[in-house]
Parts: structure tokens; sequence; C-alpha cells
């Protein structure tokens, strides 16, 4: 397992998807703030001080919203590129969906250690809404790559079956 192959899971990919949504979500809000601030204070004061005000605002309460989310985000990003090595791939099919809140999620069985299967939960990454990227018609009852880590129980889904696992590219012939 390479750490290319995970940046190209779909877990890793939905992750990096909700921060740039949060930071997008952020950034309108901040202009949103920064503007009604400066015309309800304008009247009153400098406009200099006026645009300091607001921008201090808008980015101060914009940061403490959205910074909760990002770092969660940014953890389980950084927990999925732990221990590379302890990552065994394995096939099974999504046919155990489990629906919360307009996303699902799929349960799996997996052979492990030879000796006994274990049982774990993909993430709720999958939908069938309007601004699902993953979605359920794409993979229900689909078979799919998984890697699961023992050490640090992460289970990543890395695409379909019938598509090629993400191999590092080779640079050798580029001059």
């Amino acid at each position: 397992m390479t750490k290319r192959q995970i940046e190209n899971s779909l877990d890793y990919k939905t992750y990096g998807r909700t921060i740039k949504t949060l930071v997008a979500m952020w950034a309108v809000f901040a202009v949103l703030v920064l503007f009604v601030m400066a015309f309800v204070l304008m009247p009153t004061t400098n406009v200099g001080v006026v645009f300091l005000y607001a921008a201090t605002v808008s980015v101060g309460v914009g940061v403490l919203a959205i910074s909760g989310p990002v770092i969660y985000c940014i953890v389980k990003r950084a927990r999925m590129l732990k221990n590379i090595d302890e990552y065994k791939v394995y096939s099974a099919v999504l046919d155990k969906p489990h629906v919360y809140r307009g996303s699902v999620r799929y349960e799996v069985c997996l052979p492990y250690d030879d000796s006994k299967d274990i049982t774990l939960n993909t993430p709720y990454m999958f939908g069938s809404g309007m601004f699902a990227v993953n979605l359920v018609d794409d993979y229900n009852n689909k078979k799919v790559n998984l890697a699961y880590n023992g050490k640090t129980g992460v289970l990543v889904v890395l695409g379909l079956a019938d598509e090629p696992l993400v191999e590092p590219a080779d640079t050798s012939e580029i001059e």
C-alpha cells in the first residue's frame, strides 16, 4: 500500500472536499459580515476603524465556527496516512447499507488473521442527494477494494474493484 493510493481513496478525498467546502463557506460568511457591519457602523465612526472592526469580527467568528470541523477532517486524513505499511487490501461487496440523515454507510465483513472475520463500517460518505459525490447507485451491491489498518483500526474505501489501484507515477523518463 502506498501513500498515493490512500490519497486517492474515497475517504481521503471526501475529507479534503469537506475542508474546501467549509473554507469556502467561511469566506462567503466573512465577506457578508464585513459588508453588513460596515454599513451598520459607517455613519458613526471613521471608515478605517469600521473595516478593522468588521474584519476582526468576521474573521474571528468564522474561524471559531469552522475550526472544529476542519481540525477533525485534518486529523482523520492524517490518521489514514499513519502506518501505511500496516494496511491490508481486501475486496468486499457493499450490500448492507445503513442510512442516517440522507447519508449511507456500509457494513462489511473482512477475513482478518485467517482465524476470524471482522465486521467494520465505512464512513457515512455515500448518498443519493443532489450534492452527493459518491452516489449510492454507483456503489450499492458492487464489489469494492478496501484497505484496513489493524493497528489504527482505520478502514479506507479505495474504489470499485474493477478499477485499478493507483500506482505511483513513473518519473524516470521525464527529463
